[in-house]
């Protein structure tokens, strides 16, 4: 039974060491399988660690890399970070987190430090000052404790991105908010894009235009076709373009657009797209045609020609150039002296004349000048200066009119006005002068009339006409011709201061300057008191000779034009049978011959005396006469006047005689 029981134990260890032994070499087995994998694991793990040595450095060496502590402060970074910062030397190490995020996130660093991983774009400023866009990832270090030990940051400078960005969204702001019109187009020039500009300038909406090309739709027929040609030819060209053009809208108005085209073109150098800005000129360039039509016009009237600053002359029109008789090849790069005679062109004047035109200032004035053939031109304009943007004279501009004609008049006008005034002072110290109003009253009188009337000045504003003239009737009928522009010319009476009366011969003159009514009366006038006394005692003396001798009066031929009473008695003949006599008809037959010789020696003595025998009653009597010759101012005789002084000898008869 011992034995049976060994054996049972003994079969029973048996079964189980066999089991062990089996389970053992299962677990041999697994031990195995699991260090072979532990090995893979572990050249797994070699290869991340390799893998992720590479990740980091090639981080390392492409992004900022930071390690802050739970406080904040930087206890670790790297070069590119430094140069992100301008920091040199560990400049940054205790520096706190806000030298990357700036001072106004304190709640994020707050969620960083317990534990909650942020990232962001924070705009901050370098060591020197200088701002800088950094786009930072923040991630907290925890230990096994589940504690933050540390942050760890990866940062990129980002700065050039967000200009480009800021500039995106100011051009974006422009392009949706200005009043110009965006267009943007693909390769072939069918429109993607348009902004509210081109909505406005153009009436028309994206969706109305979109796929269509500008031209179809918004040039018409007073569109110029040389333009739009040259536009077609630079798209193909794919150059960029700047042109003015005729347009019209939706509704079918004209409207003036300046017109920019850009190409653009990818990294490839490959057409992406056409950006087309129109800005809206209708206003300017109707003021622009407004001008140029204006200065058209008075280049048409006027001389203009044009210089830079140190008077080289650059363009000048046609009017300039016929007036000085040179061809713009001529003058163009010549200096302005070339009009100007030698000594006028050295003087200290004419380098003032530029340096002021050059500072900006404006000289207008009657210029002197010469032509190509050296004849004086005169000129009446203003020299302008042109300015730049900048407020600089870039050219000066002279615009001008030729009166050349008009100083040669002036010269003749100034020649005759200083002959007029000689004129008048000889007249004014040879006779009397006088201005009256047209009221009559009297203004003004020279020396002449004065002293003759006995006048002083100041008693001349009180004198009118009236009280000067001796026949007021006369006068007033005179004056009234006189106030309507009527002349008055003859010999009047005028009285002086004591009333004594006095003649004079002149001419009364309204003087009309502007208007049809005379502005005042200027008489001109000869004393001729003295001799018209002078005429009167010899009017009377003539009476006298008539009343007691026979006269004859004869033209310079000798035919008779009248005789006195006593003449007609003399030879028993009548006034109208006298008109058909001559002085042969009275003188004797037997001296007519000896007369023909007398004649001929009378016009050179004014008086003469002969003994003349004349026929009376068919008898001859011999009379003693006197022949005066009367001559004109030219010395020529206009008649004879024949007196018989007295009877010489007896009555003969004709017959004794012959």
């Amino acid at each position: 039974v011992a034995s049976l029981k060994n054996a049972q134990r003994t079969q029973q260890l048996l079964e189980e060491s066999s089991k062990l032994t089996v389970e053992l070499q299962a677990r041999e087995e697994e031990m195995r399988q699991s260090m072979e994998e532990l090995a893979a694991t572990q050249d797994e793990m070699s290869r991340k660690q390799i893998e992720l040595s590479g990740i980091i450095n090639a981080i390392d060496s492409t992004l900022g890399t930071i390690e802050f502590n739970v406080e904040g402060r930087i206890i670790k970074h790297n070069t590119i970070l430094a140069q992100f910062l301008d920091s040199i030397n560990d400049q940054l190490l205790q520096k706190d987190y806000s030298t990357i995020i700036g001072n106004s996130n304190e709640i994020v660093w707050a969620e960083i430090v317990k534990g909650a991983i942020r990232a962001g774009d924070f705009q901050t400023h370098t060591l020197i000052g200088n701002e800088v866009w950094l786009s930072a990832t923040f991630t907290a270090v925890i230990n096994s404790e589940g504690k933050v030990i540390k942050i760890l940051s990866m940062i990129q400078d980002i700065t050039q991105k967000k200009v480009k960005e800021t500039e995106f969204q100011r051009l974006s702001l422009v392009a949706n908010n200005t009043d110009n019109a965006v267009v943007i187009t693909d390769p072939e020039g069918l429109i993607e894009y348009v902004n509210e500009g081109f909505c406005k300038i153009t009436g028309y909406t994206l969706e109305e235009v979109e796929g269509r090309t500008p031209g179809s739709f918004l040039q018409g027929e007073e569109s110029n076709q040389e333009t739009i040609a040259r536009i077609r030819l630079l798209l193909k060209q794919r150059k960029p373009i700047y042109e003015e053009i005729l347009n019209y809208s939706k509704k079918g108005d004209p409207y003036w657009v300046s017109i920019v085209i850009n190409p653009i073109f990818d990294e490839h150098g490959e057409l992406a797209n056409f950006i087309s800005v129109q800005a809206n000129i209708t206003e300017t360039k109707t003021a622009s045609l407004d001008f140029k039509y204006k200065l058209e016009a008075i280049s048409r009237s006027n001389t203009i020609i044009e210089f830079d600053t140190n008077g080289i002359i650059l363009d000048a029109n046609e009017n300039f150039l016929k007036l000085t008789e040179y061809t713009l090849q001529e003058i163009v790069g010549k200096h302005h002296r070339i009009f100007l005679s030698s000594d006028d062109a050295i003087g200290a004047s004419y380098k003032e004349f530029w340096k002021q035109l050059a500072s900006g200032q404006s000289v207008s004035s009657e210029f002197s000048r010469r032509s190509k053939t050296g004849k004086i031109i005169w000129m009446r304009g203003i020299y302008n200066p042109i300015l730049d943007t900048y407020g600089k004279t870039k050219k000066i501009v002279k615009f001008a009119v030729n009166i050349t004609n008009e100083h040669l008049l002036q010269a003749e006008a100034n020649r005759k006005r200083l002959e007029l005034n000689s004129y008048l002072n000889g007249v004014n110290n040879t006779i009397a002068s006088v201005e009256f109003t047209l009221d009559g009253k009297l203004v003004s009188a020279n020396e002449i009339f004065t002293k003759v009337l006995g006048y002083s000045g100041t008693e001349l504003l009180s004198v009118d006409y009236l009280s000067l003239m001796s026949e007021e009737h006369a006068a007033v009928m005179m004056w009234e011709n006189l106030k309507v522009g009527k002349f008055f010319s003859g010999e009047f009476k005028m009285k002086n201061k004591e009333g004594r009366e006095f003649w004079l011969c002149g001419t009364f003159n309204p003087i009309i300057i502007d208007a049809q009514i005379p502005e005042k009366i200027l008489m001109l006038a000869q004393f001729t008191t003295q001799e018209k006394e002078k005429l009167n005692d010899l009017n009377t003396m003539v009476h006298a000779f008539k009343s007691t001798l026979p006269v004859l009066e004869f033209t310079s031929a000798f035919s008779c034009k009248s005789a006195n009473d006593m003449a007609m008695k003399l030879f028993r003949i009548s006034r109208i049978e006298l008109k058909t006599k001559a002085i042969t008809n009275f003188i004797a037959p037997y001296y007519i011959s000896k007369w023909e010789k007398i004649k001929a020696s009378l016009s050179n003595d004014d008086v003469t005396f002969i003994n003349l025998p004349l026929l009376q009653d068919s008898k001859v009597v011999t009379y003693e006469v006197s022949i005066s010759a009367i001559k004109n101012l030219d010395g020529t005789v206009s008649k004879y006047i024949l007196l018989f002084v007295r009877e010489v000898q007896d009555q003969v008869t004709l017959l004794a005689v012959g």
